[in-house]
C-alpha cells in the first residue's frame, strides 16, 4: 500500500529500486495524471471527468477524487461460462452498485457531492488468470452492453452517468467461496491448499465450525486467537500454472502483459495485482519489463517470492490425498449448535429463522 506517484519511468530513482532489493517493503507506483485523462487506455474521456482523481484507494483498483469512496462488486468469470449468464451477473452487480451510489452520503456533504457527480463504481472480475484469454475478450464485449446501458439508466434515475464502471480488485474470500478461482487477476495458490483464517478465541462461530468438523487450533504464541483451517480445491488454470510461476522469467512478463491487456479492454478504473518477482532478476528482468509496460499501467505493486517462515502460514499447498482426508471429516449441515435463541454470529450466514431461532434453511 506504500506507493509513489509518478508520470515518467525515469522518476523511479535508486531509492525507489532499493526497496525492491529488500531494504524495506517494495514500494509500488501509481500514475494519477494518466487517470485524470484516461478511462480505458484506448480512450480519452476528458469530458467525463467531472471531479478528477487525486489518488487511489488503498488497493489501487480505483482512482478517487478527494472525499470520494469505493463502490465495488465482483463477478466470478469461472462460474459464468455462458455469455448470457455472465451478462445477467454483471447486470445485477451494476444495478446494485449504481443504486447504492445513487443514495449519496447526506451526512458528509463533500462526499455526497463527489459521489453524485462522478457515480464511479467498479465491477470486478475474478478468475481472470484461470480462464483462456478468449473468455476475457468475450467478457469485455459483454460488459460493453452495460456501458451502453448506463446512459439510459442514469437518465431514468435522474443521476449522472458513471465516469467508470469496471475494475479488477485484488480479491480474496469472495473469489474462494464463489468457486475457488484465482482472486481478481491473481493465480490460485495451488490445486489443493489450506487457507488459514484467524478468529478471536471467544468467537461464537468457533463452536459452529468445530461441530461441522472444520479443523481449529490455538494460534502459536497467541492464546487469544484460534486458527481455523479451510481446505480448498482450486480451479486449475487453463495453462496449468499456479501462483509461484509468476516469479519465473516467463511468468513475470506474461503477468505484466495480462495486466496491461485487461487494463486496456476491461477496466476503466485500474487493475490491482501484486506481482511476484525474483530478487536476483531485478536489473535484468524486472526493471526493463516495467519500463516496457509503464505507459500502459495506472499502478503497479511487486513482492519478492522466497517462501515464508510462518508456523501457521495463511496459505499452504497440500496433496490431493490430504485434501480428500480433510473433506471426509466434514459433517453435513443439520443444526450445528442449535439453540432457542438466534446466535448473532450466524445471522450473516442466513442461518437464522424468521422467529429468531436457528434453522437449517
Amino acid at each position: 500500500n506504500n506507493s509513489v506517484n509518478v508520470h515518467r519511468f525515469d522518476q523511479l530513482d535508486d531509492d525507489y529500486w532499493n526497496t525492491f532489493r529488500g531494504e524495506s517493503e517494495p514500494y509500488g507506483f501509481v500514475n494519477v495524471d494518466k487517470c485524470k485523462f484516461m478511462d480505458r487506455c484506448t480512450e480519452r474521456m476528458y469530458d467525463k471527468k467531472y471531479v478528477p482523481p487525486e489518488g487511489f484507494n488503498p488497493c489501487a483498483e480505483q482512482p478517487l477524487a478527494a472525499y470520494e469512496v469505493c463502490c465495488l462488486g465482483e463477478v466470478n468469470i469461472v462460474s459464468n461460462e455462458d455469455e448470457e449468464d455472465l451478462y445477467q451477473s454483471l447486470l445485477m452487480c451494476y444495478f446494485f452498485c449504481k443504486f447504492a451510489y445513487s443514495l449519496g452520503c447526506p451526512t458528509e456533504l463533500r462526499t455526497d457531492h463527489v459521489t453524485r457527480v462522478n457515480q464511479r463504481i467498479g465491477i470486478s472480475l475474478s478468475g481472470i488468470a484461470v480462464v483462456p484469454l478468449e473468455r476475457i475478450r468475450r467478457a469485455a464485449n459483454t460488459m460493453s452492453r452495460i456501458h451502453d446501458m448506463d446512459q439510459a439508466v442514469s437518465d431514468w434515475t435522474f443521476v449522472n452517468r458513471s465516469v467508470a464502471l469496471a475494475t479488477v480488485k485484488p480479491g480474496g474470500t469472495l473469489s474462494k467461496v464463489s468457486g475457488s478461482s484465482g482472486a481478481g487477476i491473481h493465480r490460485p495458490f495451488s490445486r489443493y491448499q489450506i487457507r488459514r483464517v484467524r478468529f478471536p478465541a471467544n468467537s461464537k462461530m468457533l463452536g459452529w465450525l468445530k461441530d461441522a468438523g472444520v479443523p481449529t487450533e490455538p494460534a502459536v504464541h497467541d492464546a487469544s486467537t484460534t486458527v481455523v483451517s479451510f481446505y480448498l480445491k482450486n480451479t486449475e488454470p487453463a495453462d496449468g500454472h499456479y501462483a509461484d510461476w509468476v516469479a519465473t522469467d516467463e511468468g513475470f512478463v506474461d503477468t505484466l502483459k495480462l495486466i496491461t491487456y485487461v487494463q486496456m479492454i476491461w477496466s476503466d478504473n485500474a487493475v490491482s495485482c501484486t506481482v511476484y518477482y525474483d530478487y536476483a532478476k531485478l536489473d535484468s528482468l524486472v526493471r526493463p519489463t516495467l519500463q516496457r509496460y509503464f505507459q500502459k499501467l495506472k499502478c503497479f505493486s511487486g513482492l519478492p517470492y522466497y517462501g515464508h517462515g510462518f508456523a501457521q502460514a495463511p496459505e499452504e499447498p497440500i496433496s490431493e490425498e490430504a485434501y480428500a482426508k480433510a473433506v471426509a471429516g466434514l459433517k453435513p449441515y443439520t443444526h450445528y449448535g442449535e439453540t432457542d435463541e438466534c446466535d448473532e454470529s450466524l445471522v450473516d450466514f442466513g442461518l437464522c429463522g424468521p422467529n429468531g431461532a436457528c434453522s437449517d434453511r
